[in-house]
């Protein structure tokens, strides 16, 4: 099953409306927010630092670093032109810059950036060398990447054996193995990994992304043909019925990395 996120730059405008709040709502979630605080700690930022964001959707994480003092500016690159436009209806400071661009061309300028950043980008994406070699292109010299993904091979909507919900975790995702190997990719590209954490995620309350997992996951298995319309219209009115009812639950690990150019 193709990974919604691979064709956002194609997708139609019903599908982005969604993606675009999911990712704004699960920027409101203080268990994400937690996460994106813990590796900005994690980073040395210098006065007049320059961040770019790969696959920066509308832009949330974007809009954070903008508010850092030491940062001077914030580019966010994202192949959906739906988002940027909704990306830059929201920027709030005048640090920021959204563009339309792919994650393996930015056509950004070689050594622009002090900080790259690669929120929930890397599981989507089928060539993460190509990303990578991106990265390192536009990083200076001693240039920090951040890395930080849900960890897909530990994640779970399911409350009982064979739940029928847990499929439609598998929508949401190209790589699932991508937090276990990730400290082997960074090390294969020379990068020097200063901080590496786990951050464990629990959502009972479906205000986060679990249930946005449910909804985009039922619609890629429908497109797929791999289940009709109606079985998909039923799995999501089963995911809102057990937020209704308290018997929602979605475990979310997330994994964050700082590597540094070697």
């Amino acid at each position: 099953m193709v990974d919604l996120f691979q064709t956002l730059a194609e997708a139609p405008a019903g599908v982005l409306e969604m993606v675009g709040d999911s990712l704004e709502n699960r920027a409101k979630d203080p268990a994400q927010q937690a996460i994106l605080e813990r590796y900005i700690g994690d980073l040395d930022i210098n006065p007049g630092a320059v961040v770019v964001e790969i696959g920066c959707g509308t832009g949330p994480v974007c809009r954070r670093f903008a508010e850092i003092e030491n940062v001077a500016r914030v580019v966010g690159v994202e192949p959906a032109s739906a988002l940027v436009e909704r990306a830059g209806t929201l920027a709030d400071s005048d640090k920021l810059e959204f563009r339309v661009g792919r994650g393996e061309e930015t056509g950004l300028a070689d050594g622009s950036a002090d900080i790259v950043v690669l929120h929930t980008l890397l599981s989507h994406v089928p060539d993460q060398s190509a990303i990578l070699d991106e990265a390192l292109r536009l990083l200076r010299p001693e240039g920090q990447l951040v890395v930080c993904d849900a960890d897909f091979s530990k994640t779970s909507v399911a409350i009982g054996d064979a739940d029928p919900l847990q499929a439609c975790v598998e929508g949401n995702v190209t790589d699932r193995w991508l937090c276990p190997r990730l400290p082997g990719l960074l090390k294969s590209k020379d990068l020097e990994i200063s901080a590496f954490k786990g951050h464990n995620r629990v959502d009972v309350a479906g205000i986060s992304t679990g249930p946005g997992w449910v909804r985009m996951g039922a619609d890629a298995l429908v497109a797929s043909g791999r289940i009709s319309e109606t079985a998909g219209a039923a799995l999501k009115a089963e995911c809102e019925a057990r937020i209704a009812a308290g018997q929602f639950y979605a475990a979310l690990p997330f994994v964050s990395a700082v590597a540094r150019r070697s």
